[in-house]
């Protein structure tokens, strides 16, 4: 199909397409019995017995060609999609004489990745090549197969992890980084905190540190090992506690043992200090 050209000036559009199909309607039939429903169907094509390769072919049934839209005005597109080389909008199933089921629905589906057939190799085969770009997937990932489970969520970011202590003098540091990642349910946490960036730590209030994402309403009380702390030359073996629906990790340590003490904002008072956490929780 060649390039067709609009003519004029100040033209406005609502809809253009290139081609545009009607899925047909069945006059005189209520109820048709329908096995296969397409709105195109692309055969496979025709080459003879065999195609005489070269190093660079390939073969697409559909193609999607590189394309260029030049923007004539400023005007911010909020478009949920302002661009797209292809798009799949909602199909609805309705049913007009009872209930039923349908097992499976897809609104793009994928039999299978490339087969090899006899003498041919496929050194890599795949359903679905992102080559560049982001992959964004705003549902869930279900991953089939025995006790499948579904991948709602995966998040990487950093963030400032906060330092609280009641009325206490809170210490500074001069480094203060966070980095998390959150795979599903679970947010993996590491945070570093070092050097002598203003205030030493001055009283006994149970340092807290924040949290990059509020723990889940369920989450559990216990304590858990999770990191390393430094005063002068005193080490601590650092506990954390995160409750249901904190928004920062409760810092503790075991003074002797079986004695578990508040890590406190005294615990931080030398010009020499470092909290070095890693641990993960459940939101």
């Amino acid at each position: 199909m060649g390039q067709q050209t609009i003519a004029g000036t100040a033209n406005t559009i609502t809809n253009l397409a290139v081609l545009s199909l009607t899925m047909p309607t069945f006059a005189g039939d209520a109820d048709p019995i329908v096995t296969n429903m397409r709105g195109i169907n692309v055969g496979v094509p025709v080459f003879g017995a065999t195609v005489n390769q070269a190093a660079g072919f390939n073969l697409a049934l559909i193609t999607a060609g590189t394309q260029t839209v030049t923007l004539s005005q400023t005007t911010q597109v909020t478009s949920v999609v302002g661009v797209s080389g292809v798009r799949i909008e909602t199909i609805t199933v309705n049913q007009s004489g009872g209930a039923v089921t349908m097992d499976s629905a897809a609104s793009l589906y994928i039999e299978a990745a490339p087969a090899a057939g006899a003498s041919v190799t496929l050194t890599n085969s795949y359903a679905l090549w992102v080559d560049a770009g982001l992959a964004r997937l705003d549902g869930g990932v279900t991953f089939a197969g025995s006790g499948q489970s579904t991948l709602s969520n995966y998040t990487e970011g950093t963030f400032t992890p906060t330092v609280t202590a009641g009325a206490d003098v809170i210490p500074v540091y001069s480094t203060n980084t966070g980095r998390y990642t959150r795979i599903g349910n679970t947010v993996f946490v590491d945070v570093f905190l070092t050097g002598d960036g203003g205030n030493e730590g001055i009283g006994a209030t149970q340092i807290n540190i924040a949290l990059p994402i509020t723990a889940g309403a369920s989450h559990p009380t216990s304590h858990f090992p999770c990191g390393y702390a430094l005063n002068s030359t005193t080490d601590y073996e650092i506990w954390g506690q995160v409750a249901g629906s904190a928004t920062t990790i409760a810092l503790s340590y075991f003074s002797a043992i079986q004695v578990r003490a508040n890590f406190v904002s005294n615990d931080q008072g030398n010009t020499t200090r470092t909290i070095r956490l890693k641990f993960s929780y459940e939101v």
